[in-house]
């Protein structure tokens, strides 16, 4: 039996490979956000932790122009076969690890931990929030990129429906949810799909 926030990763994927062209509209209209809102800070070596990461694009980009290392965690076959055939020519500073990221170890070392798409897909959204926090350390950034709760959104859910559980929640909610979990907002950015929160986790209590 299916839980209540079951999703079907392969699905997602498959339909991800079917569209090479349009995922690489996407990304480029996508990681300029991530560009503009980074610049609000300051990492000189970055050294990235992306959960529920798929290929891992949106953090090898950071990394190709930021510099550092990029630990990536999913445990979607699928993805991580794509991830293979993107990024092969890549060695040294990316790490993959193919496992459960609710599962792994968690320890605070981190200075930037981010997601993508994934906290709509979780109905305790200030757990996954915490997850992030888990692997920063003090001082560190948590950057969470989200589904926007719109009518453009919810038109392009109708399509979704295969792939399980989504409950997105609009921007000002979700920098409520980490204002309560002690995290620090520092920036935001926001465009018709999707909307960016970067936070700081001040301190070892923050």
């Amino acid at each position: 039996m299916k839980n209540k926030e079951y999703v079907d990763w392969n699905f997602f994927w498959k339909r991800v490979k079917k569209h090479p062209l349009f995922l690489k509209f996407l990304y480029f209209v996508h990681l300029k956000k991530y560009q503009k809102i980074l610049k609000k800070i300051n990492i000189k070596t970055p050294d990235v932790m992306e959960i529920g990461a798929g290929t891992g694009a949106a953090a090898i980009h950071i990394l190709d122009i930021y510099g550092g290392s990029v630990t990536l965690v999913d445990n979607n076959e699928i993805a991580y076969e794509m991830h293979k055939k993107l990024f092969q020519n890549r060695t040294g500073s990316i790490k993959y690890l193919k496992e459960d990221f609710t599962k792994i170890a968690r320890r605070p070392e981190y200075n930037l931990v981010m997601s993508d798409g994934l906290l709509e897909h979780f109905s305790k959204k200030e757990d996954i929030i915490e997850l992030h926090k888990s692997f920063t350390e003090a001082n560190g950034y948590v950057l969470i990129f989200a589904l926007n709760n719109n009518l453009f959104t919810r038109f392009l859910e109708l399509g979704e429906k295969k792939m399980g559980y989504s409950d997105p929640v609009n921007m000002d909610e979700c920098i409520q949810l980490c204002k309560k979990s002690g995290l620090e907002v520092v920036g935001t950015v926001k465009y018709f799909f999707e909307y960016g929160i970067l936070c700081k986790r001040v301190g070892k209590d923050g």
